[in-house]
């Protein structure tokens, strides 16, 4: 069975001017807290974004099927989700 992409979007502000880049950063844990991976630690401009997380670790093994926290950092401002990950 083929392993289904999880794609999480954000929305940056609408001005791409330099003083807007913003870094972002999407971290993904399990439900005991642990750090399962982080994604894209860099500057990006305003506009939409998506970021992909293939459902796999830090050493590039497959999650196992459960529910998963992100949070996802653009700048200052940090915001949360729970996922599942169905296989």
């Amino acid at each position: 069975m083929k392993t289904k992409t999880i794609v999480l979007l954000l929305i940056l502000a609408n001005s791409a001017t330099p003083q807007n880049w913003r870094k972002v950063e999407l971290t993904v844990y399990n439900m005991r807290g642990e750090t399962i991976r982080t994604l894209n630690r860099q500057f990006q401009t305003a506009g939409s974004k998506a970021i992909v997380w293939d459902g796999k670790d830090q050493n590039r093994a497959r999650v196992s099927s459960g529910v998963y926290v992100y949070s996802l950092r653009v700048g200052n401002d940090v915001a949360g989700k729970k996922m599942l990950v169905v296989r």
